[in-house]
């Protein structure tokens, strides 16, 4: 009789298993709904007829029932929370991996959200202790929602029960990243190397909070150290990618890129990073290959419309280019990089008064703008209004008094204005702060030969060819030459 009693026990659980693996595997909301009523129906009829039953082993019988339905009830649960989680790349229980450097997290779904709560707060009823696991569980899930503070407190939580435990310093970790908490978020990553040693997805994570607070060669061994225990990571390989190009190393960065859009072939952020690496290695046709793809992923990417604008100008197709810099200004009006992006594409387009009304623009949201103050000093010169343009290259000087640029650009509106001493203490200045612009280094030469400082004119002309020989062709065309045209030495460099 006891067998029997056992073996009825097993059908019902099983089939209480199967109903429940039919339900977990739609996919529908109306499935969840309907496994829910289930559930409760199910378990207020099992409590009633406990609270009936007057025999003992019948009313244990009941109990284990009760029991095992409820264990189902949160395996169900915790189902949902895993498959709603997994969408957006992160675990139910472990530790997690930083998305990429500047990767937007990815977003729930309002369905899905409501999944999560939901799930959370049946799951809570179902335990009578919070373990470290349950709070580990909840701190992804508050990630999930963008509730940051509410995930640190169970961390916190879950570290108060279990000192040592690894994953919860390492997922504390990037909390304290995102909240800008830097300084704890290394401590937290440190704690977790401590405990578990090599563990590439707490490097990764410590790496990024480095690069995050600019430390970009510690940045670099975090990752190379993650590469070299876990070969073939794309997120390492971006990151690592993303801080050589801040490190200006260009060709290692394309490496990176490189092998993440291998891993990940429809990664935006790789393929945009890797368009904007070669855009500064002037692989205009490969950078636009990779813009394209992004945009034919992501039609409204804001960061690879203002790249493809720079390649498109690259290019000199400067009518594309506008088109694509009008849609960002559509996406975000107010963006002072938008505007001033689409006042050079103006500028090149000789739309001048176009180019100034969005430099004023870009200058009344970002006063330091020195970029946009110098290109409007550009268009007021081009307007024949130098006076206004001077007031603009003084003001980049007070700003960034190392500006080269600005200082070259000045000296070119004084020696128009007939002030030449000016002119050359200007391009003097810019030669000091870089001392091998070969452009810098002719017109320097021009002024001096205009003023009939023949050697001075000779020395840095000579200096500007050896550097560029275009400018051989350029100053035997130049009438600011005329004055040392038959100066044997002008003669040899033009012809030689």
């Amino acid at each position: 009789m006891e067998q029997i009693i056992i073996i009825g026990h097993l059908l019902r659980a099983i089939k209480c298993l199967l109903r429940l693996l039919h339900i977990i595997q739609k996919e529908k909301k109306e499935a969840e709904q309907e496994a829910a009523i289930w559930f409760s129906k199910y378990k207020s009829a099992l409590t009633h007829q406990i609270d009936k039953e007057t025999n003992a082993e019948k009313k244990q019988a009941l109990e284990e029932r009760l029991s095992q339905l409820e264990a189902g009830e949160m395996a169900y649960y915790k189902a949902i929370l895993e498959r709603t989680l997994e969408r957006v790349g992160l675990p139910t229980y472990g530790e997690m991996v930083t998305k990429g450097i500047n990767e937007e997290r990815p977003q729930l779904e309002p369905d899905s959200k409501a999944n999560l709560i939901e799930a959370m707060e049946n799951i809570k009823q179902l335990t009578e202790t919070t373990t470290e696991r349950e709070y580990m569980i909840s701190a992804n899930v508050n990630y999930a929602l963008g509730q940051y503070e509410k995930a640190l407190s169970d961390l916190n939580n879950a570290i108060a029960i279990k000192p040592d435990y690894q994953e919860a310093f390492n997922n504390r970790g990037i909390i304290l990243d995102i909240l800008g908490h830097y300084e704890e978020a290394l401590a937290d990553y440190n704690k977790s190397l401590e405990i578990k040693g090599k563990d590439p997805a707490t490097l990764v994570n410590r790496g990024t909070t480095k690069f995050n607070v600019n430390n970009y060669d510690k940045a670099l061994e975090d990752f190379n150290k993650a590469l070299e225990i876990r070969p073939g990571d794309p997120t390492a390989h971006y990151n690592r990618g993303l801080t050589y190009f801040r490190l200006n190393r260009y060709e290692e960065a394309l490496k990176d890129f490189n092998e993440t859009v291998k891993l990940k072939p429809n990664n935006i952020y790789a393929l945009n990073h890797r368009g904007a690496t070669y855009l500064q290695l002037q692989r205009y046709e490969e950078a636009l290959a990779d813009f394209n793809k992004v945009l034919e992923i992501k039609n409204d990417f804001a960061g690879t419309l203002i790249n493809r604008c720079a390649a498109y100008g690259s290019l000199g197709r400067y009518e594309d280019a506008l088109k694509d810099i009008d849609r960002f200004v559509q996406l975000d009006s107010n963006n002072p990089l938008a505007l001033y992006n689409r006042g050079n594409v103006y500028l090149r387009l000789e739309r001048f008064d176009e180019a100034l009304d969005d430099f004023n623009k870009a200058i009344k949201l970002k006063g330091d703008f020195t970029e946009a103050i110098g290109n409007r000093a550009l268009v007021y010169e081009m307007l024949g209004r130098y006076e206004e343009a001077l007031k603009d290259c003084n003001l980049v000087e007070t700003l960034n008094p190392h500006d080269a640029k600005n200082y070259n650009n000045r000296a070119r509106i004084y020696n128009m204005l007939g002030n030449h001493d000016k002119a050359i203490e200007d391009y003097n200045k810019s030669i000091e702060l870089k001392p091998i612009d070969p452009s810098t280094l002719y017109n320097l030469a021009r002024v001096f030969s205009i003023k009939g400082i023949v050697d001075s004119a000779i020395f840095y002309l000579d200096k500007a060819i050896s550097l560029d020989t275009q400018y051989k062709k350029q100053a035997a065309e130049d009438s600011d030459f005329d004055n040392i045209r038959n100066d044997p030495r002008f003669k040899k460099l033009i012809e030689g």
